[in-house]
């Protein structure tokens, strides 16, 4: 019964209790940062989508996707800390590689090394843990091709 006590009233003060609902999340507080952040409104425009850049937008564009966001653990359950990864993809047309690059180098200025408060979340910390050029078909255009650089982020927060 003390076993079930003790876990039952952690996991439900943390999922039901009051302000379960109030929790925020991380993706809107990186947004957030990727829109206010000067340098890439210049570059972009305010160009920056969820999952993937719609159809005939102007080039360059950044997409980003939350690829997970899961909590912590130590040997007693939730640690109240979590480990989310994103995805930052720009997009562009290859002769024009040379400004993704410099996106992406700004992506790099804003979050590689942070830890701090962002949009009122607690970064523990953020890294690039991965990163890569491909290539993809533009739909709009037949057979031109769209070059892609993307770099994914770990961020650990208090969550």
């Amino acid at each position: 019964m003390a076993y079930f006590g003790k876990h039952f009233g952690r996991h439900f003060g943390k999922h039901f209790g009051p302000g379960a609902s109030d929790k925020q999340t991380i993706r809107p507080a990186v947004v957030a940062a990727l829109r206010a952040d000067a340098r890439l409104a210049s570059a972009i425009s305010g160009r920056v989508y969820p999952m993937a850049v719609p159809l005939n937008r102007p080039m360059p564009s950044l997409a980003y996707q939350l690829l997970s966001d899961q909590p912590q653990h130590d040997l007693d359950g939730p640690d109240g800390t979590r480990r989310a990864r994103f995805k930052f993809s720009v997009v562009g047309q290859p002769e024009h590689m040379e400004s993704q690059v410099d996106i992406v180098e700004v992506i790099r200025d804003l979050f590689d090394g942070y830890s701090g408060v962002l949009e009122g979340i607690m970064i523990d910390e953020a890294m690039q843990i991965d990163g890569q050029d491909t290539g993809e078909l533009d739909p709009t255009q037949g057979d031109t091709m769209l070059s892609v650089i993307s770099v994914d982020y770990l961020f650990l927060y208090q969550g």
